[in-house]
């Protein structure tokens, strides 16, 4: 993460002293999710991630062992773990998103007390998992969120007609509200801008927007029909579009899925690739994964369009059963994280656990991570 230090004048309020114990830090494009849905966020050299089977939040300490963290349910303050029951009030994780933040963990929660009154909460959590704070209480679900330069920003899907992005400065009262058309999603955060997708039902449209964070501008950049925002770097945008929607009467194998990445200074896409997702890019390579073959394969190009490494987990690990996912059935997941120059990727088991391994980017060699206990 790279730091900004800011000077704080002057604080009247409660909410404006808390919201200033957080610096104005900024979460690197490689640091967020692109095309893999699940609660992850990179520390140091290792992975904050959930386990879905028990909201269990885990740490895998510099890629190698497993050490469990807390509970990410409660109830009366207490971690679920520890009980079950609630005489006051129950929490649970909720959202899309988490993120380490200013050497804290951020994550919205839905809530509700003994009197049946329920709310969404933001809280930051210590990354030993010892200390939890609430941040910011909302009557309306937060379904993404992003925390930028001491800003925070949700999504709040109205209809499937409208969604409004909300921008606060953490801890204070609402700084203003975007109405967008369409279902807002996939917020994501480079430097001081912001940028997320609003998909069209109707037509099947969906546009990849920017907000800056100076002024809280939006503006519509790139979008059409089944076209699909996956990430951006240094001004520079991944996306993949479609030559045919999902239906039932149409087999995977007759889509052609043409990802490609836009240099907004060139204004012009710069790289083009089929049947690959464009999970990541830096200065040096570009980061894909396969969609079609159920043996899953990583791609590392250089900016020349050269394939400079393949990688396929199972190579290395074995056969793992098939996960199942909208572009088909493949038996690894798409690149999850590039952390120390290793791509982080998991298989599934017959349970619905998953085991996480990593592939060297040098030398292409995989090798299951988390599986020893911290």
């Amino acid at each position: 993460m790279k730091k900004i230090i800011i000077l704080i004048l002057a604080c009247m309020t409660a909410a404006c002293s808390a919201a200033n114990e957080i610096s104005s830090d900024t979460i690197d494009p490689a640091e967020q999710n692109t095309f893999v849905a699940g609660w992850y966020a990179n520390y140091k050299d290792g992975l904050f991630y959930v386990d879905t089977n028990d909201y269990s939040l885990n740490y895998l300490d510099q890629l190698d062992s497993k050490v469990y963290v807390t509970d990410m349910r409660y109830c009366d303050d207490y971690p679920y773990s520890q009980k079950q029951k609630y005489e006051n009030y129950t929490d649970s994780l909720a959202g899309a998103d988490l993120y380490v933040y200013d050497n804290q963990i951020f994550y919205t929660a839905s809530y509700e007390n003994a009197e049946g009154a329920s709310s969404f909460k933001l809280y930051s959590l210590s990354v030993d998992g010892k200390e939890r704070k609430e941040i910011m209480e909302f009557q309306y679900d937060p379904t993404y969120f992003i925390i930028q330069i001491n800003l925070l920003f949700t999504v709040e899907t109205v209809s499937s007609a409208e969604s409004l992005i909300h921008a606060y400065r953490i801890g204070q009262k609402e700084l203003k509200t975007i109405t967008v058309p369409g279902i807002a999603h996939h917020l994501f955060a480079d430097g001081q801008t912001i940028y997320f997708s609003s998909d069209n039902t109707e037509t099947g449209a969906s546009t990849a927007y920017e907000i800056d964070t100076e002024d809280l501008a939006c503006e519509a950049l790139l979008g059409g029909k089944d076209f699909s925002f996956v990430f951006e770097n240094e001004k520079k945008m991944s996306y993949y579009t479609l030559n045919h929607k999902f239906t039932d009467s149409v087999k995977t194998d007759d889509i052609v899925f043409s990802s490609k990445i836009y240099d907004f200074t060139a204004d012009s896409d710069v790289f083009a690739v089929q049947d690959e997702i464009i999970n990541y890019f830096d200065a040096d390579y570009i980061y894909t994964s396969t969609l079609k073959e159920e043996a899953m394969t990583y791609h590392i190009y250089d900016w020349d369009g050269n394939m400079v490494r393949e990688i396929t987990p199972s190579k290395d690990i074995g056969s793992s059963p098939l996960i199942v996912s909208l572009f088909g059935k493949t038996d690894a997941s798409q690149i999850v994280r590039i952390i120390d120059k290793k791509i982080i990727g998991y298989t599934m088991d017959d349970l619905n656990i998953q085991h996480f391994f990593a592939c060297d980017i040098e030398s292409g060699g995989c090798r299951v991570i988390g599986e020893q206990n911290g």
